[in-house]
């Protein structure tokens, strides 16, 4: 999994639609199967993606305000 996120996320920029395209590729290509039989596949596995995404900004998010970074470089000059 980690390594068709490292792949399919390069195509993410271009939007949900191109991320789904790369992964329907590439899964018909590793799995020899047509893109018709790959596409629910590669749907559920980019939703998950996106979902992962958005979960990983939003705990950052809520991280930085509980450890605002102007704190964490106050303590790390004080200290070394």
């Amino acid at each position: 999994l980690t390594a068709i996120i490292a792949i399919v996320g390069t195509f993410s920029p271009g939007g949900i639609g191109t991320r789904d395209l790369a992964l329907i590729l590439g899964l018909a290509a590793i799995l020899n199967q047509s893109t018709q039989d790959v596409r629910p596949l590669a749907l559920t596995v980019s939703t998950l993606l996106l979902a992962l995404s958005v979960l990983n900004v939003l705990c950052g998010f809520l991280l930085s305000l509980r450890y605002p970074v102007s704190e964490a470089t106050a303590k790390q000059v004080t200290e070394g």
